[in-house]
């Protein structure tokens, strides 16, 4: 299996290579204008979905996307509508009609991130109704955590807010932390530190919800087919 795969690792890199020397007479300036050779410009096109799906890897690797399963739907995406061609668009006459400037999976992604912004409006509401707001400083979390009961937390896939804190008068104390672990602890740690809490007579914690970017990203898909380009509707805006 590995043998057919580097065949055809390097069958596709000595296509790639010979397309480039090919329609190397068709510049990507050629191609931002829609002029020159129609074959070069439909190359460079599609030569360009590497450098995407390298851009998906990179920020998959600097943790700037957190899930694997994230960056391979974007690079799913990527191969599946290489460009604008590919999709349909009822309103495109909303943005610019000449220019898209961004390719379909980060636009897709960027569509996803306006729906992000929706949360701590939801978190917010959702917490006032089940009456978690007890006082101001309870703000702090109530915009994108909500509080659990401390026996489920094992059960659910959050990540645990809360603390215990040795104050310098020997106090121990519980502190709620306003941003996840860098790192998700192992099923132990979590054990220890849900043991700890119970022992410290603690019955209600806040916790943050584990939301996958492919939460966000489904929705986006809507407006990705009906309008395009976010970028290309907010430079129309603009203009």
């Amino acid at each position: 299996m590995d043998r057919v795969f580097l065949v055809w690792y390097a069958l596709g890199a000595t296509g790639v290579v010979a397309g480039a020397l090919f329609y190397q007479t068709t510049t990507p300036m050629d191609v931002l204008l829609g002029e020159g050779d129609p074959l070069g410009i439909l190359w460079w096109k599609t030569a360009s979905v590497l450098l995407v799906i390298f851009f998906i890897d990179l920020a998959w690797r600097l943790r700037l996307l957190h899930g694997g399963a994230d960056a391979k739907a974007l690079m799913w995406v990527t191969l599946v509508f290489p460009s604008w061609w590919t999709v349909p668009l009822p309103f495109e006459g909303l943005g610019d009609p000449i220019v898209v400037a961004l390719p379909v999976s980060v636009a897709l992604l960027i569509w996803g991130g306006l729906a992000f912004l929706a949360i701590p409006f939801i978190m917010l509401a959702l917490n006032i109704k089940r009456g978690h707001l007890a006082s101001l400083s309870d703000l702090r979390l109530a915009w994108h955590a909500s509080m659990l009961s401390l026996d489920e937390v094992q059960q659910r896939h959050v990540w645990l807010l809360s603390d215990l804190m040795e104050m310098p008068d020997g106090e121990v104390k519980v502190v709620h932390h306003a941003r996840a672990p860098r790192q998700t602890p192992t099923d132990q740690a979590l054990a220890e530190h849900v043991e700890r809490l119970r022992q410290a007579g603690v019955s209600n914690v806040w916790v943050s919800h584990k939301m996958p970017l492919l939460v966000f990203l489904l929705p986006a898909v809507l407006p990705l087919v009906l309008i395009g380009d976010p970028t290309t509707l907010l430079m129309a805006w603009m203009n």
